[in-house]
């Protein structure tokens, strides 16, 4: 049985509202909560990146918010990414369609990936790593993407879920659940959709998330993390 050499305890959502932000505050001064990820485009993230500020030892990522909250750039120019109300579609299965089939899409997807790292640069803080809502760097395009997009803004490492079957099924014993796979995934530099994706450069490896998963992209240099997320 292996031993972890590091332990990372992080918090989704930081930015989403004062009472997550309250929270995040209060478990890395006086519990274990070591690393936080940000909705930049959440209504408290001002109030989240005040708070990081204050606190230098807490270790702050993105959180790529592509479903189930408001984007960076204007709704008009994501059609494809936005519902009637102009808020990031929801209907994840069907998004990760769209997003297989049309190039508008993905440019669409490329240009809000972007615009929400240059958010976060915009902040001031150091980026520690990054990580999508609801997961959805798991679709191959926008974990390429994430990637591509993240290496030229010094993005080193990058959650890979490994959660085991038995820990999920005492969480949601009544959802159907797949058996678990290793995530080992290599980016691919063709803007085509493929599975398993296709690196055509030599690839990095960034170490991360929970267990220890990889994800592969050229250009990102390698960390160590292995990481519980909370």
């Amino acid at each position: 049985m292996r031993c972890l050499k590091r332990l990372i305890v992080t918090a989704d959502d930081f930015g989403l509202v004062r009472e997550v932000n309250d929270a995040v505050e209060a478990a890395h001064r006086d519990g274990v909560l070591t690393a936080a990820s940000l909705m930049v485009a959440a209504p408290a993230a001002r109030d989240a990146v005040e708070r990081a500020r204050r606190l230098p030892s807490l270790r702050v990522g993105l959180h790529v918010v592509l479903t189930e909250g408001a984007p960076v750039l204007p709704a008009s120019d994501l059609s494809h990414l936005v519902d009637g109300r102009g808020m990031l579609r929801s209907d994840m299965a069907a998004l990760g369609a769209t997003l297989a089939f049309s190039r508008r899409a993905r440019r669409q997807l490329a240009a809000e990936i972007g615009a929400q790292f240059e958010a976060f640069r915009d902040t001031g803080l150091t980026l520690d790593h990054c990580n999508a809502h609801k997961h959805f760097h798991l679709h191959p395009l926008v974990g390429r993407l994430l990637a591509e997009v993240g290496a030229r803004f010094g993005l080193r490492a990058m959650r890979v879920p490994l959660e085991p079957t038995s820990v999920l099924r005492r969480i949601e014993p009544h959802t159907p659940i797949l058996p678990a796979r290793r995530p080992d995934i290599a980016i691919a530099r063709s803007s085509r959709p493929s599975w398993p994706p296709r690196c055509s450069q030599p690839a990095a490896t960034l170490r991360c998330a929970s267990g220890d998963s990889r994800i592969s992209s050229p250009g990102v240099s390698p960390t160590t993390a292995c990481a519980t997320v909370v």
